[in-house]
Order: structure tokens, then sequence, then C-alpha cells
């Protein structure tokens, strides 16, 4: 399949490796949302406590109902409506409000990414054969941003030795021996990226447990 380059092959890059799904949480502008809805109830709150005393103290037994009879309120007409009228503008404010709310908790709850993914992913995009550095402007900057988030379900302890393999073994063995091969251009090198680091991880952990069963028969 001939890809379209830009967001069409950066789309079907993340389809094929999850790792490499990384986007921006914007903490900041969902924070200042919500602030801005929670002024917005805190004024409908107040205007709906004002109506419903006004409603309270009218001479109008109906209006006088609604405070403990809310079929009244939702039949009432004209400028008798109001509280109900500002009762279904809440109603959908708090909606919006309460979405919002449990957004930005599910938000907050996705792990940052790995660096290894971040140094895999600005390698292919700046490769003529992969990105192509197509971000132009703002966009180019969003590997460097602190509010990343990874929605990967496979996201593992960064570790130093993590750090270590993605930020020195990887590069060193593209410039080593893989840029030699050609298969699969466009997603060659960020596949043996990959591969090299889960050996040297599934490698590492092996070593470990050696190194604690040792521990064990000799202590």
């Amino acid at each position: 399949m001939d890809l379209l380059d830009g967001y069409p092959k950066y789309a079907h890059l993340v389809s094929h490796y999850p790792g490499m799904a990384m986007y921006r949480r914007f903490a900041r502008l969902n924070a200042q949302n919500l602030l801005y809805m929670q002024s917005e109830l805190a004024h409908l709150e107040l205007e709906l406590d004002t109506i419903a005393k006004e409603d309270s103290e009218s001479d109008d037994a109906t209006r006088q109902s609604f405070q403990t009879y809310a079929y009244n309120m939702r039949r009432a007409q004209g400028a008798d409506a109001n509280q109900w009228k500002k009762v279904i503008e809440i109603r959908n404010c708090l909606r919006e409000y309460n979405e919002a709310l449990l957004q930005n908790l599910a938000l907050h709850s996705l792990p940052k990414p790995r660096s290894h993914d971040r140094s895999i992913l600005k390698d292919w995009l700046n490769r003529p054969e992969g990105g192509n550095q197509f971000f132009r402007g703002l966009e180019d900057e969003f590997l460097d941003s602190s509010d990343l988030i990874a929605i990967s379900k496979h996201q593992a302890t960064d570790d130093l030795f993590t750090r270590w393999v993605s930020q020195t073994v990887v590069p060193l063995a593209h410039k080593s021996f893989l840029h030699r091969y050609k298969v699969n251009p466009t997603f060659w090198p960020l596949h043996c990226s990959q591969h090299i680091l889960r050996l040297l991880l599934t490698f590492h952990c092996v070593l470990e447990i050696g190194l604690d069963l040792r521990e064990k028969r000799t202590g």
C-alpha cells in the first residue's frame, strides 16, 4: 500500500507500533477550561438561588409551590418558567463540567511515554524515508513537551538500563549495520530498534534472575 506522506504515514506507524502513540495532555488548557466552567457554574448557582427565592416569596401560589413540587415548575409558562429554564441551563453545563472532570482524571492516570519510544519516534520523524520532518511550526516541538502521555497499554518502567539501551545501543546499532538493510525502508529502522530493545531487555531480565538465584544459593 502506497502511503501518503505526513499524517497518513504517521498514523499508519502508530497503528502498527502502539508504543509510538504519544500525544500532548494539554494539562494547562484542560485546567483552564475547568476553571472557566467552574466560574460559570458558580454564577448560574447564584442566579438559580435568586430566582428560587423570588418564586418562594411571590404572591402566586403556583410559583410558591416550585420549591416542593417540581411538576408545577416544569409546566410553568412565560416569566413563571424562569426557574425551570435556569435548571435546564445548569443541567447542561453540569454535564459538560462533570465529563471534563472525568476526562481529566483519565488523562492524569495515563503514563508518560518511555524515553526510548520517544527517541525512536524522533529518529523516525527525521528520516527521509520515515516522517521526513513533515511537522511544521509549533507541531514540530510536541515531542519535547513536558506533558506528553502514552496511550499504549504496553508501557513499562523506564529504568536506567532501558534509557541506556535506547539512547546508546540502538543509535550505535543504526550507525553500525542497520542502515545497510533496505527492507521496508519506511518502518524497517523502527522495527529493528524495537527488536533490539526487546532482546536486550529480555537478556537483562534473565541476567537479573540468574544473579538473584545465585545470591540465594550462596546466601
